[in-house]
């Protein structure tokens, strides 16, 4: 199976008020430490972002066709420039994204143009499995105004894939976004827990 891995690091961190790809995690950036969690499981992986911040990774960085459109333009102009029909998006604000969980998605895709993780009761449509074949559904909602994530994977082929307690690699923190200082904050405690168990 060949897979494209995808950054979606396009956003302004309003809430954060610095970007949140730079911040440390385990002695590297945020950004670098998603990367180690990608690169092993995927033949390329791509960032999507508008400017020349991430250059220094020296990993390709692709900007929105359509732009000030949200995470919808970032995953709609990285599938076009994808060279695999699956890819597996990311946002970048995620530390705790796992490669058990990335295998679980892929490996329930077959037959979707989209496998999305369902996490109590709320579906994580930036944590996701989406296939190229699911470009004309984009760029129609797109050229349409239809910007949001939640009403564009309506309109696709989707697996909804539970994610609980049931599977071994589950913990409740696994899609933890960082959205402000304090959610950062929280996330260094977990990992700082979770490495005193180990």
């Amino acid at each position: 199976m060949e897979v494209t891995a995808i950054i979606l690091a396009g956003g302004e961190s309003s809430r954060m008020k610095t970007n949140k790809a730079l911040l440390q995690w385990q002695n590297k950036t945020i950004i670098e430490h998603l990367l180690e969690t990608l690169q092993p499981i995927a033949n390329q992986v791509l960032i999507s972002d508008n400017t020349n911040r991430y250059e220094f990774l020296k990993i390709p960085i692709i900007p929105d066709i359509f732009p000030a459109t949200g995470p919808a333009a970032g995953i709609f102009s990285t599938l076009k420039h994808s060279k695999t029909e699956i890819n597996f998006f990311t946002s970048v604000d995620t530390p705790f994204l796992s490669q058990e969980l990335i295998f679980y998605l892929l490996k329930n895709s077959e037959g979707f143009e989209a496998t999305i993780p369902l996490h109590q009761h709320f579906l994580e449509p930036l944590i996701a499995v989406y296939k190229k074949s699911a470009l004309p559904v984009f760029e129609k909602c797109i050229e349409n105004k239809i910007f949001s994530m939640q009403k564009i994977v309506e309109k696709l082929n989707c697996n909804k894939i539970l994610i609980s307690q049931e599977l071994n690699f589950y913990h409740s923190d696994l899609f933890l976004n960082l959205n402000t200082f304090s959610d950062y904050e929280k996330a260094q405690k977990i990992n700082l827990q979770k490495n005193l168990k180990v």
